[in-house]
């Protein structure tokens, strides 16, 4: 039997430039919908001609792009390629035997890791439509833990064009039976910091337990509009521009959540460490050395039990090694 979710969804490893393809291994879960489009820039002429209708003819294309979005629950397995892409370094360390570590951390740039994407939808004859994406960079990525959640992942691309001739890939499937990340293995951390190693993750000596949601995006500001003289109409290599990184968490309002609004009247930064654990070994963690709120942390007063939502900035203060790190513990062998 046929069915949608025979749809797939496949990315390569590190393209060697944005406009050549690379071979695609690699198959992505994803949720909803397939949302990665080709966008030509379809245009009509203003001269003005006989008849009263216009003419093929007049119809031209100057360039083209692409541009999607993808959403998928974070796993403990295969999101490495994509991670390396978006923060613009990453590195691999063997921990133990079966257990791996990778770090990642904001890359100075300009240029990132592109990618070949590849998104097949089913049709309703059993054929496929088959739609190969090349030169696919990451202009952001969102990490989001709602309340009673699992953490999830939605990335934004810019690409450079659609292979109109591609084949369906055969890459195998990965990482389906990986842990994801639910609420019951989230956990936050203030205070003092030590930053995470190569094989050691990162932590503070002080527990956060009121936290309800928390949700942390890197925004690369990619240019989208670089086309040059080179005879293509297709951008060159987007170039990663000066990068934000904010995020907010919803918590109890209790007096360890007011110490954020104490440091924030002072103009003041706050370490926070983020962990999420699955099964008996895999992690994501967000450490964060230096984050300030950037909305009046103002609690409730309505007779309901009193919560507050913190807005914040990742900012590099000088001292610690990175501004933050992603960091990954799995089985996975390499990104």
């Amino acid at each position: 039997m046929t069915v949608y979710r025979d749809a797939q969804l496949t990315m390569s490893a590190a393209q060697s430039d944005n406009a050549t393809a690379a071979t695609l291994d690699r198959r992505m879960p994803y949720t909803g919908d397939l949302e990665i489009e080709w966008q030509p820039n379809d245009q009509q002429s203003e001269q003005v001609e006989s008849g009263a209708i216009a003419s093929v003819s007049a119809s031209y294309r100057p360039t083209e792009s692409v541009t999607g979005t993808y959403n998928t629950e974070m796993k403990g397995k295969g999101m490495g390629r994509l991670l390396k892409g978006g923060f613009g370094a990453g590195a691999t360390t063997l921990v133990s035997t079966g257990l791996y570590q990778e770090n990642f951390y904001p890359g100075t740039g300009p240029l990132f890791d592109c990618h070949t994407w590849q998104a097949v939808r089913k049709l309703l004859d059993g054929t496929d439509a088959v739609s190969t994406f090349i030169g696919m960079c990451v202009n952001s990525m969102e990490f989001s833990m709602d309340n009673a959640g699992v953490l999830k992942l939605a990335v934004e691309f810019i690409g450079r064009t659609i292979d109109k001739v591609g084949a369906i890939s055969k890459a195998s499937v990965s990482a389906v039976s990986a842990n994801r990340f639910t609420f019951a293995g989230f956990s936050a951390y203030t205070g003092t910091l030590t930053e995470p190693t190569g094989t050691t993750l990162g932590s503070a000596v002080t527990a956060l337990t009121d936290l309800r949601t928390f949700s942390i995006k890197i925004e690369n500001n990619l240019t989208d509009d670089d086309f040059r003289s080179d005879g293509s109409g297709l951008m060159a290599q987007p170039t990663v521009l000066r990068r934000t990184i904010t995020g907010q968490f919803e918590a109890r309002n209790t007096a360890a959540i007011q110490a954020f609004r104490t440091t924030w009247i002072a103009n003041g930064t706050t370490p926070l460490v983020v962990n999420f654990t699955a099964g008996t070994a895999d992690a994501v963690q967000f450490v964060l050395p230096a984050i300030r709120l950037t909305n009046p942390p103002t609690p409730n007063a309505d007779g309901n039990q009193p919560r507050v939502t913190n807005q914040f900035e990742v900012l590099s203060n000088g001292t610690s090694t990175q501004p933050m790190w992603c960091v990954v513990r799995t089985d996975d062998t390499a990104l």
